[in-house]
């Protein structure tokens, strides 16, 4: 599995599809932060994104914008349209009295937001700017993306069995190719995203995943990518923005957290699995990492898992 594949495996990428915004001028709506990574795309009429107190955005048809850090942000027809927030507009939507109907000029936009495990602030998300703009998107970027939001849209409204899972897979697709075209059309110097386009890093990226029990050096790490160890080492706290060694340790305590919830092993064994000869020095830093060890974790998690069900 390539490092970007496993990265988003690990941390537990979901994305859910908003019910599709048709509005007419003049509308617009507040949206309050959220811990998600918001994203919306213009597939009719006209849209002015602002994020926070920044500058407004205006997007044009098949724009996409992405929200990294699920900041406050509006979304109105023009920058200066009155708004209202959006549970307001939510709880009037079916109700005899909707907003946003009465007019001539429509809008219609598709909107979600991609959910991770927030508990692992991995690199490749608390790299990505405070907003991602695609606009004049490479032809085959361009392709891939509206081929997956025609799909999305036809489930939406002609649900099937198995439309819900589906428009969540398609989602999630439709956030790598995000990435995809983001790196294509932004002249990226450094960053997570940087650092997976880049073959030598990468590679060593992929080491760490696939063999965290391994006891890696430096040296080795470095010659698996065909580069010096200073070079090596310098080049990869660039991009990724840790040293190799912190990368492998907070990769490690990832996979030790999913490995506590799946599978029966003691903690010993686990802590074995992800290249812990000393049980006491991976609870330190497990405790460390999560505020809780080990077996306390997996208790608090089983007990959660039975009163669900």
């Amino acid at each position: 599995m390539d490092a970007l594949s496993k990265i988003l495996e690990s941390i537990k990428l979901s994305g859910v599809v908003y019910r599709k915004l048709e509005v007419t001028a003049p509308w617009g709506i507040e949206l309050p932060k959220s811990r998600f990574l918001q994203f919306w795309k213009l597939l009719e009429g006209s849209c002015c994104l602002q994020v926070e107190e920044n500058v407004g955005i205006q997007l044009a048809r098949g724009d996409l914008v992405l929200i990294p850090n699920g900041s406050n942000h509006c979304i109105s027809d023009k920058a200066d349209s009155i708004r209202i927030p959006l549970k307001t507009y939510i709880n009037f939507r079916d109700t005899e009295s909707p907003y946003f109907l009465e007019g001539d000029l429509k809008t219609v936009m598709l909107g979600g937001h991609f959910e991770f495990d927030d508990q692992y602030q991995h690199p490749l998300i608390t790299g990505l700017p405070g907003v991602i703009h695609l606009k004049e998107i490479r032809q085959q970027n361009q392709d891939w993306l509206e081929l997956t939001t025609n799909q999305i849209l036809l489930e939406i409204d002609q649900p099937k069995p198995g439309s819900d899972i589906l428009v969540s897979r398609l989602s999630e697709g439709l956030f790598i190719h995000t990435l995809r075209a983001y790196l294509d059309q932004s002249k990226i110097k450094q960053g997570f995203l940087l650092a997976l386009t880049d073959k030598r890093i990468s590679a060593a990226l992929q080491n760490l995943q696939d063999s965290p029990e391994k006891n890696w050096t430096l040296e080795e790490l470095s010659k698996s990518a065909g580069m010096s160890r200073t070079l090596f080492f310098n080049t990869f706290k660039s991009l990724v923005g840790q040293t190799p060694l912190s990368y492998l340790q907070n990769w490690r305590m990832q996979k030790a957290k999913d490995l506590l919830l799946t599978s029966k092993d003691n903690v010993s064994i686990i802590a074995n699995q992800v290249g812990y000869q000393s049980e006491a020095a991976f609870n330190r830093l497990f405790k460390h990492t999560f505020k809780e060890t080990p077996a306390s974790f997996r208790r608090s998690k089983n007990k959660q898992a039975i009163s669900i069900n």
